[in-house]
């Protein structure tokens, strides 16, 4: 996901967890550098921000969690 907008050292990314799927605007101060953090939705997706080629900040979901239908009763 690419940044949408910066305000100081905020950036602001349109967020969807590829996990469960939540989605909203997410907002991320830069001066946290390149650490990690959780899906805010507490699905165990991890994400991590970081800058690509042309200094614009990016975010990368480096662990995805795989969720098994429910069986039916």
């Amino acid at each position: 996901m690419k940044a949408k907008r910066y305000e100081g050292t905020m950036v602001y990314f349109d967020f969807v967890c590829p996990g469960c799927k939540s989605e909203g605007e997410l907002g991320i101060d830069t001066t946290e550098g390149y650490k990690t953090f959780g899906c805010p939705a507490g699905c165990g997706a991890t994400f991590l921000p970081y800058r690509d080629r042309r200094q614009r900040w990016v975010l990368r979901c480096v662990v995805q969690p795989v969720f098994e239908p429910e069986a039916n009763a």
